[in-house]
């Protein structure tokens, strides 16, 4: 019997906002004046003056409050420029976790008459309820300064002989408890001073979602202002990774461009490459790196650069690993810009157009290649803040080895964070050899906070493949129905009698979501399928849950060719799936019709591609079709 399944993940994602979900920020390059519609001032007055934000008031404390940056403290960085100038005093900083009674502060401070920043405050406050100016002061906690020495003070002087009017912050948090600020001072891509402080969580169950900015009198300005969440894989072409490999950490390189393509001599080719990101072969005025300057950019465009191609040449780029979400602010170079998702057969499988602004498209089948062209006759594609994502919650990369472990009776997975509700349709178990499953697996996911169990799903060795972001490994998922995680915390779980080899290392989230390091189970050997309440540090990843179809049989979102959406599986099985299937059988399609080896179900090779097409692989389609989900 064919079923429906209501809730599949969605093709075309428009959000047509100002910006990400992932990430929010502000350049202030507009004219001078009110500071603009994106943010709250909750307290003082504000202004826009010299493509930067200020605070016109006298007063201390005074606060601005961003209309859209919405993320748990722990999985963001935040991160803004303050500048200082005069003898009076003066102090600015981002303000985190507004929006509930309690907050933090941290601020550069200058009070010692001396021309420079003196001091940092890292403060929440000392009155429950509304930000307020008089209510900041430190935390039970200890600092640990950049000399490694400690403080119980949450304001302390700076070390001597800094002496700068200029410094980039950046604030993170290295876990729940304990918040880390990094200075570069004079802003010249270095970090200069870390500090740390614990106790957070002594004061966070009281924090709000939301950010701001907080300023003492008006010897100064502020700019660049910007919240990203960690867990999100974020290009903002201003830095590429340094050697840790990932983007949004202290090693980051700043990528310096100039202003026009004559001046850009150098395209982009395998900067990005550890993260996935790939660029075709270099063509002169093609996929340039530029100063963003001399474009009239949205104030939601990170500077200083966007990623542009010169005139009619189409922006191009791959994906080395299965991305499932791509969105970038399109259209920042003035007019509309389209922009093409491909798979690895060169099918198109959606687009969208964006005029200075956020689009993203999901679909159910990996994104091999991405373009970007100028809608209707316009020219200069040009993008900023890049995101993509793949479609499994838990994952391990490609620098992930294999690992064995010991069979038994008990349940042994992952456990995963997210920031944001989810909607999974799937649950799944890897094969980390990439040739088959062995037997199966029932799989399971647990709520932490209360230890219920959410949703289970059985993997079969006939399940739906989806390949890992670490070959040759590939996942079997079995099918759930739509399951909306709030968000929270989670353990996903499988049985262990048979295929214990698993992934280990290079732990990869899908976006919106972090993997606690390590591994979780029941007793060894016979705790059976109850909650997983045993955590150990090793980090093998064996079970996942996933936003993915595990409907075998689903294959399109509509029958006719040309039309968006046609073979791209979005979790409905109708008579649109089987005509897909009889036209891609009758093309001779190995990448949609090459389904089995044989017709004859408990056969070995059932359900595995054999790289023909025969009538073996139709009467196995009209068998999971008549099965349906």
């Amino acid at each position: 019997m064919k079923r429906n399944i209501i809730g599949g993940i969605a093709l075309v994602m428009a959000c047509g906002t100002a910006a990400s979900a992932q990430l929010w920020n502000d350049n202030f390059n507009r004219a001078n004046g009110a500071l603009g519609g994106e943010w709250n001032i909750l307290s003082g007055t504000w202004a826009t003056s010299g493509s930067a934000g200020t605070h016109t008031s006298a007063p201390s404390n005074e606060i601005i409050q961003h209309n859209n940056a919405d993320l748990r403290y722990q999985h963001a960085r935040v991160s803004m420029d303050v500048f200082y100038g005069g003898a009076g005093s003066y102090y600015v900083g981002p303000m985190i976790g507004l929006g509930g009674t309690d907050s933090i502060q941290v601020k550069l401070q200058a009070q010692t008459g001396s021309g420079f920043f003196s001091h940092i405050g890292i403060y929440h406050q000392t009155t429950l309820g509304p930000a307020a100016g008089s209510g900041f002061g430190q935390w039970t906690g200890t600092t640990t300064l950049p000399d490694l020495t400690t403080s119980a003070a949450g304001f302390v002087a700076l070390p001597v002989g800094a002496a700068f009017t200029a410094a980039r912050l950046h604030v993170t948090f290295d876990s729940l408890d304990v918040i880390r600020v990094d200075i570069d001072a004079n802003i010249d891509g270095s970090i200069d001073y870390t500090y740390t402080r614990d106790g957070v969580t002594s004061v966070s169950s009281n924090f709000g979602r939301r950010y701001g900015a907080a300023a003492w009198d008006t010897n100064g300005s502020f700019d660049n202002w910007r919240v990203q969440s960690r867990n999100w894989q974020i290009v903002d072409f201003d830095y590429t990774p340094g050697a840790d490999n990932r983007l949004g950490t202290n090693d980051d390189v700043a990528l310096v461009a100039p202003s026009s393509f004559g001046g850009q001599t150098t395209q982009l080719s395998t900067e990005f490459n550890a993260l996935g990101l790939t660029f075709p072969a270099a063509v002169e005025d093609r996929n340039e790196v530029l100063n963003n300057s001399t474009f009239i950019v949205p104030p939601f465009s990170t500077h200083p650069n966007i990623l542009t191609s010169a005139g009619s040449l189409v922006t191009a780029f791959g994906f080395s690993r299965p991305i499932y979400r791509v969105g970038a602010l399109l259209g920042v170079s003035g007019g509309a810009d389209r922009m093409r998702a491909f798979d690895a057969n060169n099918n198109e499988l959606a687009s969208v157009v964006g005029d200075d602004t956020f689009e993203q498209i999901v679909t159910g089948r990996p994104i091999a290649r991405v373009t970007v062209e100028g809608e209707a006759g316009a020219a200069t594609p040009a993008i900023d803040n890049l995101v993509f994502t793949g479609g499994l919650v838990v994952d391990s990369g490609p620098n992930g080895t294999n690992a064995t472990f010991s069979g038994g009776d008990y349940v042994s997975g992952s456990e995963f964070t997210l920031e944001a509700p989810l909607t999974i349709l799937s649950l799944g178990w890897v094969d980390a050899e990439g040739d088959g499953l062995a037997g199966s697996h029932q799989v399971f996911l647990w709520n932490v906070a209360t230890q219920t169990l959410v949703t289970q799903a059985t993997v079969t060795p006939s399940s739906k493949r989806v390949p890992s972001a670490r070959g040759p490994a590939q996942w079997f998922l079995g099918h759930t129905g739509p399951v909306t995680l709030p968000a929270g915390t989670y353990r996903v779980v499988g049985t262990m009698a048979t295929d214990t080899i698993v992934v280990s290392g290079d732990q990869l989230a899908i976006g919106g979501a972090s993997i606690t390091p390590g591994y979780v189970r029941t007793d060894f050997p016979s705790g059976g399928n109850g909650y997983p309440n045993l955590f150990f540090t090793s980090t093998g990843v064996r079970a996942t849950a996933s936003v993915l179809s595990g409907c075998l049989a689903d294959l399109t979102r509509g029958a006719i060719a040309g039309q968006s959406g046609y073979g791209v599986p979005n979790g409905i099985l109708n008579n649109d799936d089987f005509f897909y299937f009889l036209a891609q059988f009758a093309a001779g399609n190995l990448a949609v019709a090459d389904l089995t080896t044989g017709a004859i179900a408990g056969l070995p090779g059932y359900g595995v591609p054999n790289g023909v097409i025969t009538n073996d692989d139709f009467f196995y389609y009209l068998a999971i079709y008549a099965a349906g989900c």
